[in-house]
């Protein structure tokens, strides 16, 4: 039961940035919560070391409960770091990273993503067992500058 929580939750971080804007021609998503843009953008320029705990986080965020904005600021730079080393192969999303060390984030963290990576191309592989033509959504530059805003 835990891990579907914490594998909800993380899904709700990592799509919470695809979700349409209601504003007309904007298609980049808006977060679900609120997200500190000035530690974003210092932890981007100063390429600043993330840990935080995903699974409390994750938690929260399942719950419905307030998070700290410089905790989903944290989590959403290492999301952007994580899914720039992310593409699709054979159907399935694979990261070329072999440690959270190469994108300055812990190893909690970067076991937190990985297992959400697995997780999301079990549920792909559902999906496409269901519905043949399921494509998985690319991880392009658009995606990955929703995760910062």
């Amino acid at each position: 039961m835990k891990r579907v929580t914490i594998l909800y939750a993380c899904l709700v971080l990592c799509l919470s940035a695809c979700s349409e804007s209601s504003t007309e021609g904007d298609t980049v998503g808006r977060p679900a919560y609120a997200v500190d843009t000035t530690v974003v953008q210092k932890y981007l320029r100063e390429n600043v070391y993330i840990d935080v705990d995903m699974k409390i986080l994750a938690r929260a965020v399942a719950a419905g409960d307030k998070v700290d904005a410089v905790d989903m600021a944290r989590v959403r730079v290492a999301l952007y770091r994580y899914f720039s080393h992310v593409e699709i192969m054979s159907g399935h999303y694979c990261c070329a990273l072999r440690s959270g060390e190469e994108i300055a984030v812990s190893s909690r963290v970067f076991d937190a993503m990985q297992e959400n990576l697995c997780e999301m191309n079990k549920a792909a592989d559902e999906m496409r067992s269901r519905d043949t033509t399921f494509q998985l959504p690319p991880v392009d530059s658009v995606y990955r500058a929703s995760l910062l805003k």
